[in-house]
């Protein structure tokens, strides 16, 4: 189960589709609200925030099966 969790958290990083669609567009919009607001640190620490999130997310989610289906 630890390799599949580990699997799951490089897809979502190193996933080719992913990180062209997911993290461009994110830094995309980051930028165009820097542009508007000149608040930089601040925008970019929560994309990072962001990605972050969702790749502890998928981590939490796999100990959570990891103890589901641990033989006693």
């Amino acid at each position: 189960m630890p390799t599949w969790v580990n699997s799951s958290t490089e897809i979502v990083k190193a996933s080719t589709l992913l990180s062209v669609i997911g993290v461009a567009e994110l830094l995309l919009s980051t930028q165009q609200i820097i542009a508007r607001t000149f608040m930089t640190l601040e925008f970019y620490l929560f994309a990072g925030f962001l990605f972050f999130v969702i790749n502890y997310g998928i981590e939490l989610l796999g100990r959570h099966i990891e103890k589901r289906v641990a033989l006693p």
